[in-house]
């Protein structure tokens, strides 16, 4: 089992930079599909965003950096955004992507890619390596009673690949349509909600077919050997997202579950991962602090 600390660390950063994207919150890696349309400003979906920032970090050191965003052109729900960053400890990378793109022809397939390229002084992986243990016999490094200081902190790369393709299912809320249209007033939702009266996913909210292939190349290099810590997982997976507003729930529920299998001949070993997510929003009214 690795630390990926490092490579969470910065990638955190883009998604905070990318405030507009649904995949940019801790949630599911299927998403609803959507176009907002403002009242403040109806005619206009594009949004552009730069973003400067710094941070300290005990696998980087002090960090700077800068995020950006396009959406909404080309296609009102596709997003373009990236960062690239540096730090005072020799950490590098340069992270880009594109989320949410209509696959010409078709009104249900979308497609997602994004990468990074990037180098840690410090990268810690628990692994089948010299103990640091007293014991002559000690536990597997990172099973349940193995020593918590049974791992390896050398430099290495950390580089991504992640492709997904979904599909939403003609059915529920997107009956008629792979989008759904979601009308804001000052940031809260007017008209066009999608789910959060009856859970149905044949007649209320949203179900979307994943599809995703995941490459990651990552080694550590110890004074002695380099420990390659490469994955290929292939995800499955199905969300029913039965919410009024998946950027902003409040109220309904959402529900996922997906099967990932790793068929890597790394270091780490092949793996088998069953997920599954689920939520559940209330909607508890205005107050004299809150307009939601």
């Amino acid at each position: 089992m690795q630390q990926k600390l490092s490579f969470l660390c910065f990638t955190s950063v883009l998604m905070v930079v990318m405030v507009y994207s649904p995949a940019a919150e801790a949630r599911p890696d299927a998403t609803t599909k959507f176009s907002v349309i403002r009242k403040e400003n109806p005619n206009n979906s594009k949004e552009t965003l730069i973003l400067p920032y710094a941070f300290p970090s005990e696998t980087m050191g002090t960090t700077l950096g800068v995020g950006g965003l396009a959406k909404g052109y080309r296609q009102d729900q596709l997003l373009f955004g990236g960062t690239v960053f540096g730090s005072f400890d020799d950490a590098y990378g340069i992270i880009g992507g594109m989320w949410d793109y209509r696959l010409p022809w078709t009104k249900r397939f979308f497609f997602t890619a994004y990468g990074a390229l990037s180098h840690f002084p410090r990268q810690r992986a628990y692994t089948e390596v010299p103990r640091r243990s007293s014991d002559s016999r000690p536990p597997p490094a990172g099973s349940n009673n193995s020593n918590e200081n049974d791992f390896i902190e050398d430099e290495g790369d950390d580089n991504l690949l992640e492709l997904k393709l979904e599909y939403v299912l003609p059915m529920g809320s997107m009956k008629d349509s792979g989008m759904a249209e979601y009308h804001l007033e000052n940031g809260l939702l007017q008209s066009g909600a999608t789910g959060g009266q009856t859970w149905n996913p044949l007649k209320s909210g949203v179900s979307v077919l994943l599809l995703g292939q995941t490459s990651r190349y990552q080694n550590y290099q110890t004074e002695t050997v380099t420990y390659s810590g490469d994955e290929f997982p292939f995800q499955i997976g199905y969300l029913y997202d039965n919410t009024d507003f998946p950027t902003n729930p409040s109220m309904g529920s959402s529900q996922y579950v997906a099967y990932k299998k790793d068929f890597s001949n790394s270091d780490n070993g092949s793996w088998d991962f069953l997920e599954f997510e689920t939520s559940k929003y209330f909607n508890l009214n205005t107050s004299r602090f809150s307009r939601q």
